[in-house]
């Protein structure tokens, strides 16, 4: 890979190389402007206070985002304003930040999309992806969306980091709620946000935006209308990617995930409150979503059963917990337990004990139940410091290849790589969606159906007879029913008791 010209931003940072392997390049959180977690020996710890940045440069809620190398040593961390080196050097400052000021949660993202491991020089590349708001009278919730590519090169134990120009992708009421999915190729990128159009009135939205990335270049983008008109908070993609969940107002909708098309179907909707939902995030096997909300409270729906039975975990820790904080946004650690924090108010004394907002809360076992699942309130500890953010840092955390034998499971040179695949037939059913493994579909005769694991691996494969689906043969858990005819096809979440 050869150097790149436009590159205006050059900085040489030196690093000692850690001895054991990190286990994911996420594993550093930022939280509000103070506090830097990590993840290390199986467990998220308190870890160094950090300034990022004045007040000026985080006016209102930014989303935080880190990135560290595979040793486990830190590299960038910052949100939409400001992005920092681990030796302070900043490689991203806006010249306005008030025009972050309402990119809030969910509104950054950094994604790897490429890496070169060869003897002399090992490269990665990543987009850094940021919403900022540019609204008028005319258009009071507008905002923009850009990115810039970072490049990083090691070479021996020193470290090269640069950075491209910004280039603006769409202008979209997209302020927050951005998240990637790897395709089904196991090497481009599927971003998805959520918003309305740029001659919106309203936040309210019931449309997706999403792009194609194949490493820094956009193949497609679109703008899809599914789903229930409402004001989003965050959007949560499962670990197998074949679902999408939305947090947002009185709705919680989920929705399936095509990660050859990057389209949105089957859109569900979990609850229809006033309870002001917030965040969400799918426990690692997929059956089980948790949300929320602003009041606080911590809900689990269990997606495995008809009504997606509801479990309500948290009621605030003791009487009066609303006049004291609100409940953030969630996110799943790479041990997979589901984490929430607490937003501070204001500076009075808090009367019940130790205060919840100096802490992260964990879901411990997010795969159980109801009555089974195990809370620690005072999980991490956030170094003597206050919370005063509603988000948490926004990050990829699946680690998804390619959907072998999928319709798209390569790039290039003779692949079969679709870049059009065909209309998404809502019409094809399959009933029950939880099974001991005999199922019924409502398509056409001859129709391919695929079966994949909650790893993209494909476990069966068979052409439609019209005397229904056998998956006896295989181990129970969570799948993903593939079926296609022609330049037709349809998605569906299946579940083998």
């Amino acid at each position: 890979m050869k150097f790149k010209k436009h590159l205006f931003f050059l900085v040489l940072l030196s690093l000692t190389i850690a001895i054991s392997l990190a286990q994911s390049q996420f594993d550093y959180w930022p939280i509000d402007r103070e506090v830097l977690l990590k993840y290390s020996s199986g467990s998220l710890e308190f870890y160094d206070t950090v300034s990022i940045g004045s007040y000026e440069y985080f006016p209102n809620d930014p989303c935080h985002v880190a990135f560290n190398d595979i040793y486990g040593n830190l590299l960038l961390y910052g949100s939409q304003s400001i992005l920092i080196t681990l030796r302070g050097d900043t490689i991203h400052r806006l010249a306005n930040p008030s025009k972050a000021h309402l990119g809030w949660n969910q509104g950054t993202l950094l994604l790897p999309i490429e890496e070169d491991d060869s003897e002399e020089t090992k490269i990665t590349k990543l987009l850094f992806i940021y919403t900022l708001v540019d609204s008028s009278p005319t258009t009071p919730y507008l905002s923009e969306l850009f990115y810039r590519v970072i490049d990083l090169y090691y070479i021996d134990e020193e470290v090269l980091i640069s950075i491209s120009d910004a280039k603006k992708l769409m202008s979209y009421n997209s302020r927050r709620r951005l998240q990637g999915i790897r395709h089904a190729n196991g090497d481009d990128w599927w971003l998805v946000s959520g918003g309305s159009s740029p001659t919106s009135h309203s936040e309210a939205s019931d449309s997706f935006w999403v792009a194609h990335f194949r490493s820094d270049s956009i193949v497609e983008s679109f703008i899809q209308r599914i789903g229930t008109l409402c004001v989003g908070s965050q959007l949560a993609v499962s670990q197998d990617g074949s679902q999408i969940a939305h947090a947002g107002s009185s709705v919680v909708e989920l929705f399936d995930f095509n990660r050859c098309t990057g389209k949105l179907s089957n859109a569900r909707i979990i609850e229809d409150s006033v309870y002001g939902h917030y965040g969400c995030a799918f426990s690692s096997d997929g059956s089980k979503l948790y949300v929320s909300t602003h009041i606080p409270k911590l809900l689990q729906y269990d997606l495995s059963t008809p009504d997606f039975a509801k479990t309500e975990l948290l009621s605030g820790v003791g009487s009066g917990q609303s006049n004291f904080y609100e409940a953030t946004q969630l996110q799943r650690g790479p041990d997979n337990k589901i984490y929430m924090g607490f937003r501070k108010f204001g500076f009075w004394p808090y009367p019940y004990g130790e205060d919840p907002s100096q802490y992260l809360m964990a879901v411990t076992n997010p795969n159980a139940a109801g009555a089974d699942v195990v809370l620690d309130t005072f999980a991490v500890w956030l170094g003597g410091f206050y919370n005063r953010s509603y988000g948490l840092p926004n990050f990829v955390n699946h680690n998804l290849g390619s959907m072998e034998g999928s319709d798209c499971d390569s790039t290039g040179g003779g692949s079969t790589f679709v870049e059009n695949p065909g209309e998404i037939r809502s019409d094809w059913q399959v009933q029950p969606t939880v099974s001991s493994g005999l199922y019924v579909f409502s398509g056409p005769i001859n129709t391919n159906l695929a079966a994949y694991d909650v790893w993209g691996r494909l476990v069966w494969r068979d052409r439609y007879s019209g005397s229904g689906i056998d998956l006896s043969a295989i181990p129970p858990g969570l799948y993903l029913l593939h079926a296609s005819s022609e330049s037709q096809q349809q998605m569906f979440k299946i579940i083998r008791q």
